[in-house]
């Protein structure tokens, strides 16, 4: 099955990456973040990307 959705990317910051994929058989998209950052065991953090993603209806976005 081959579905292609159309997801709108914009970038909010000058320095900011739009996501790639690694390869064209790959499941999702790497995301960066715009400073570097260490998130310890256990723990989790909001990492800024300095993009916004619209996600189509029906549809979900997992990090």
């Amino acid at each position: 099955m081959n579905l292609e959705v159309e997801i709108g990317i914009a970038k909010l910051e000058p320095n900011a990456v739009t996501p790639t994929q690694g390869s064209a058989q790959a499941a999702g998209w790497d995301l960066y973040a715009l400073e570097e950052t260490i998130v310890k065991k256990y723990q989790s953090s909001m990492i800024r990307t300095g993009i916004a993603v619209a996600i189509p209806d029906g549809w979900e976005g997992q990090i």
